[in-house]
C-alpha cells in the first residue's frame, strides 16, 4: 500500500504486506513471512518474530526498527550504503543480508553499531544489544552479497563440527578466519579431521600441532 498508515498488523501463514513510498507500517508483528519496504516506505516498530524477513529495497533511516524474536529472521537492504535502520534482538539463527555488498571481510561491533568491511570500503548501521566486537561472522550469500551472522564456527551453544565433512557454511566460516583450534567450551561434539581433509579449504590448513 502507500499514502496510508498500518497499524499494529500482525502477518502470519507465510503472507506477505509491501509499503510503498508514501506509506507506513507501525507496530507490525510478522511471525512468517515478507515485509517489502519500498523507497520512501517506512516501517516504525516492527517485531518479526521467528522465520520472517523484512527487505529493504530503498534506503533505511535511523527512525526506522525492527526487532527480533525467536530465530530464523531475515532482515535484507538491497542497498548496503543506504541502511541505517535500528536492529535488536539480533541471534544466533539470524540474519542480515546485504545484497548489494559483495566479498565482505569482517562484522565489528562496539557502542551499538555493526560495521561491515570489504574491498569496496564498509557500512555501519545501529545493532542494539551486549555483543563482543568480534560476536560476528560474514559469509556470501550466494547471489552476489553478504550475509551477516552471529557467532564463529563454535558458538556458546552446543555444536556439531565434523572437520571431514563440513558443512557449506561451516568451510565459508573457515574460510573467513574463524577459529577453529580454541573456542570449544565443553558442549561440544567435533571430530578432528583425518590426514586426507587436512585441506579444510582452499585457503586453511589444518595443523595438527595446533591441536
Amino acid at each position: 500500500f502507500s499514502g496510508g498508515t498500518a497499524t499494529s498488523t500482525t502477518l502470519t501463514n507465510f503472507g506477505d504486506l509491501s509499503v510503498y513510498s508514501g506509506g507506513s507500517a507501525v507496530s507490525t508483528i510478522a511471525t512468517s513471512g515478507e515485509i517489502g519496504v519500498e523507497d520512501g516506505g517506512f516501517v516504525g516498530n516492527t517485531t518479526l518474530n521467528g522465520a520472517a524477513s523484512i527487505v529493504f529495497f530503498g534506503s533505511a533511516t535511523s527512525n526506522e526498527s525492527i526487532k527480533l524474536s525467536g530465530s530464523g529472521n531475515l532482515v535484507g537492504a538491497e542497498i548496503a550504503s543506504a541502511f541505517d535502520a535500528t536492529v535488536s534482538g539480533f541471534a544466533a539463527g539470524d540474519v542480515i543480508d546485504l545484497y548489494d555488498f559483495a566479498s565482505a571481510t569482517s562484522a565489528t561491533w562496539a557502542n551499538n553499531r555493526l560495521t561491515v568491511t570489504g574491498p569496496s570500503g564498509s557500512v555501519q548501521f545501529a545493532l542494539v544489544g551486549n555483543y563482543g566486537s568480534s560476536a560476528f561472522s560474514v559469509i556470501p550469500d550466494g547471489a552476489g552479497g553478504s550475509e551477516v551472522i552471529l557467532g564463529g564456527l563454535f558458538t556458546s551453544g552446543a555444536d556439531n563440527v565434523n572437520f571431514n565433512s563440513l558443512t557449506t557454511t561451516q568451510a565459508l566460516l573457515i574460510s573467513n578466519g574463524a577459529e577453529i583450534y580454541n573456542s570449544m567450551d565443553g558442549n561440544d561434539v567435533v571430530v578432528l579431521p583425518n590426514v586426507a581433509a587436512y585441506q579444510l579449504t582452499s585457503n586453511v590448513r589444518w595443523n595438527p600441532s595446533s591441536t
